[in-house]
């Protein structure tokens, strides 16, 4: 948001002074383009990287592309400051009117290159993530790929600045959503915006997917042992296994405590036990690393809604809430054995 400010800033700059005869008003308006087209492929490095995070959560994804963009910007700045002597980019008449150089086309190719990379790679990874962070993330990217076509079309016009506005606003339009929609602990959805998940399957009078209930065992033992904070720290890698087994196509909430719900777009039994059986596999990997003193293990109730079609969405998730707790207490049964041996 800084960079897109002081690139307007200076872009604004550009057009007041542009034709004014002053040794003043050449300095400001020099070092004003300059670092106009410095900032340029900046921000739509940035902003690239914002998208390939929240596709892929993936921070050491994030720093290879960096360092690959970082290049194409180190040309573009070394261009942006040599245009002064060789008139690259841009350079000035003895009027201070603004003429294009002639290797405009480098900087406008790195920016465009950018921005359409990312446009395409997000339809690329469209079966990977689910519908709905899909069509957000696609709108904050349309704007600028908007602007820039405008741009070409209408050559002289910034609309590709105005695009990346409406873009950052998007952002946090999203921002201030995601506050109100996400477990601010564990980064899921929370009960309210399940509730509005739920409420628009009722409305698509959808007929089959797949519900889970999860419940974290021992959870007060947790707590009253090893302290809230180790509690909170239970509940986050929870939230992690939950992503990482289930991925950005499933719906996945803290439904309240320590119990989780998980929405999945599947109508097949064995699908299901194959992800359940996963999930199983995930939890009992994170238990051999040992990054907790202890181990955690979970209840879990799970059936596809396209078996109970007698059942409303809401009796549909007390029954599997009741499948969760038979597994419970299946659960609790085996250690109070274990106790006793």
């Amino acid at each position: 948001m800084g960079l897109t400010s002081l690139i307007l800033i200076f872009d604004s700059i550009m057009w007041i002074f542009d034709g004014k005869s002053n040794m003043l008003f050449r300095i400001i308006i020099l070092l004003s383009t300059i670092l106009y087209f410095i900032i340029n492929p900046i921000i739509c490095m940035v902003w690239s990287l914002y998208v390939d995070y929240q596709i892929n959560h993936d921070k050491t994804r994030n720093k290879k592309i960096a360092k690959v963009f970082s290049v194409l910007v180190m040309i573009n700045t070394l261009f942006s400051i040599l245009s002064i002597f060789n008139n690259y980019y841009f350079y000035y008449d003895s009027n201070n009117s603004y003429h294009k150089g002639v290797y405009y086309f480098v900087v406008t190719a790195i920016c465009f290159a950018m921005i359409f990379y990312t446009f395409v790679y997000l339809l690329y990874k469209q079966k990977d993530i689910h519908q709905r962070f899909f069509l957000t993330i696609l709108k904050f990217t349309l704007p600028p790929i908007i602007g820039a076509i405008l741009q070409l079309i209408f050559h002289g016009l910034s609309f590709i600045w105005v695009g990346m506005t409406l873009s950052i606003l998007i952002i946090f339009i999203n921002i201030q959503n995601e506050q109100m929609c996400m477990d601010y602990l564990t980064g899921l959805f929370n009960r309210r915006q399940l509730d509005f998940y739920l409420a628009a399957l009722i409305k698509k009078n959808k007929k089959s997917f797949a519900g889970i209930m999860i419940d974290l065992n021992n959870f007060k033992y947790i707590n009253d042992h090893y302290g809230h904070s180790s509690g909170d720290e239970a509940l986050r890698c929870t939230s992690k296994l939950l992503k990482t087994t289930f991925g950005t196509r499933a719906f996945v909430s803290r439904f309240g405590g320590d119990e989780f719900v998980v929405l999945l777009d599947i109508n097949n039994r064995n699908d299901l036990d194959s992800i359940l059986s996963l999930f199983k596999v995930n939890v009992e990997k994170f238990n051999d690393m040992k990054s907790l003193p202890y181990n955690i293990n979970f209840s879990i109730g799970a059936d596809l809604y396209s078996n109970a079609p007698e059942l409303s969405v809401q009796e549909f998730f007390n029954y599997i809430d009741s499948l969760m707790y038979q597994d419970k207490k299946i659960h609790m049964q085996k250690r109070i054995i274990s106790c006793k041996l």
